[in-house]
C-alpha cells in the first residue's frame, strides 16, 4: 500500500490517505493530545472502504477489521515503549 499525508498540523494531528492499495479507500488520522502530567496521548482514526461490493464489506467487517484493530494497538504500544524509553525513531 502507499499512502500520502494530506494533512499536517504539528503538533496536534496529522492524517495519511491511500494513494495506491487494497481499499477502494482509507484514511487514518492520528490525534494528539495534551494530558495532565506532560505526557501525550495518541488517538487513531482509522477508516477504509471495501472493494468489491457486498462481498468486500463481509471481508472487511469479518477478517480484515479485526486484523487493523489489532495490527494498530500493537504498533501503538510499540511507539509507547520507545518514547518512554527515548529511543529515536530513526527506522
Amino acid at each position: 500500500m502507499t499512502s500520502r499525508i494530506t494533512q499536517y498540523n504539528r503538533p496536534y494531528s496529522f492524517t495519511d490517505e491511500q494513494v495506491r492499495g487494497p481499499f477502494a479507500a482509507m484514511q487514518h488520522e492520528h490525534v494528539f493530545d495534551d494530558q495532565p502530567g506532560g505526557w501525550t496521548r495518541m488517538h487513531d482514526r482509522f477508516t477504509v472502504t471495501a472493494p468489491f461490493g457486498a462481498l468486500g464489506h463481509l471481508a472487511l467487517r469479518l477478517a480484515v477489521s479485526p486484523y487493523l484493530r489489532r495490527l494498530l494497538e500493537q504498533r501503538a504500544a510499540h511507539i509507547k515503549t520507545r518514547a518512554e524509553a527515548g529511543t529515536p525513531f530513526t527506522e
